[in-house]
């Protein structure tokens, strides 16, 4: 199934990784498992120490900028998986199965 990726998401997912060749790769060539590389990445992680050093050292603004990245990486992974439910339920109503899904 061929997943039609907005050139929003794209330009989103090679903004936040712009490293990440291989997830790059999948959306262009919308596969719909793009998503399933995106999954483990989505999370806030900051350990407590570095929390207590940053307001320390007056730079809250990193834990903010981290939780903000977190939110974009959380959002894409929802409209990825969103558009792959969509598309996937035109196909089944296009062959006349989607009752079975």
């Amino acid at each position: 199934m061929k997943v039609v990726y907005t050139d929003k998401m794209i330009e989103d997912a090679k903004t936040l990784f712009p490293e990440w060749k291989e997830l790059h790769n999948a959306m262009d060539l919308g596969q719909s498992t793009a998503s399933d590389l995106l999954y483990p990445k989505i999370g806030f992680y900051v350990d407590e120490d570095d929390i207590i050093k940053a307001f320390r050292n007056k730079k809250e603004h990193n834990i903010l900028e981290i939780a903000k990245r977190s939110r974009a990486v959380r959002l894409l992974y929802q409209q990825m998986v969103s558009l792959v439910d969509v598309t996937e339920m035109e196909i089944a109503t296009k062959n006349n199965y989607a009752d079975c899904i």
